[in-house]
């Protein structure tokens, strides 16, 4: 079987007859140089678990994906589908172990601090923040000060921090939403609609929240805002 061939069957699903053939292929051209191995492959199949809403099987296809050495999304892959089975100690100490072993991808690093967040525990935050900022990247950064600066009612810090994060840093995750949380704390609801947009979705992402309405918690609970600062379980 060829890569095409393989990817189609990813294309539909097929993922354990893909890790199938690509174990054949390996076998049989030992130094076939392929764009998509197994571990990619128990990667995409964690994603749909999860979208299904089976998070103790995508967190089993995620683990896999870690064995075999993909850590970025094996990591939060692992992670997400923990803290959905309301498993957050569990999370937090993989994630802990893997920031201070420096396995855990920078890009993934705000997992940690997410984690730790809804843990509740900002002291660990803060002294990550302030001891090791270049474990961090610059919008990770930008995105815990905001919701530090929220946690202390100081929506005007807030803001300006989260106007720095350009794109999401997990997925999920809506820079707008963030904005538009944040006006709604200071109760500037015009501008909190129009970040919004119609229907009260971000114009960045129509399905990170689903009400405008400062009255509602599908408000302050879009991911990456209040969520992933103690008021919610998401990453």
């Amino acid at each position: 079987m060829s890569q095409t061939q393989i990817e189609t069957l990813l294309k539909h699903r097929k993922y354990r007859q893909a890790i199938e053939e690509i174990k054949k292929l390996q076998r049989s051209q030992p130094d076939v140089k392929l764009s998509i191995d197994e571990s990619i492959v128990w990667t995409y199949r964690g994603r749909d678990e999860l979208f299904n809403d089976d998070p103790k099987a995508a967190e089993n296809s995620f683990r896999q994906a870690l064995k075999l050495g993909c850590l970025d999304h094996g990591y939060y892959g692992v992670a997400k589908a923990l803290l959905l089975q309301n498993r957050l100690d569990v999370a937090l100490d993989l994630i802990r172990d893997a920031f201070d072993r420096q396995k855990l991808p920078k890009d993934n690093a705000i997992c940690y601090l997410k984690l730790l967040l809804i843990k509740g525990d900002r002291d660990t935050v803060e002294t990550l923040v302030s001891k090791q900022p270049k474990r961090f990247s610059a919008a990770q950064l930008h995105w815990v000060r905001g919701v530090l600066a929220l946690q202390s009612d100081d929506a005007k810090t807030a803001l300006t921090s989260f106007q720095k994060i350009k794109k999401p840093l997990t997925l999920g995750d809506s820079p707008d939403a963030l904005i538009a949380y944040t006006y709604q704390q200071q109760e500037n609801w015009e501008k909190a609609a129009k970040k919004l947009g119609p229907c009260g979705t971000t114009t960045e992402n129509p399905k990170a929240c689903r009400s405008a309405s400062p009255t509602t918690r599908e408000t302050s609970l879009c991911h990456g805002t209040m969520a992933a600062a103690g008021d919610g379980e998401t990453l």
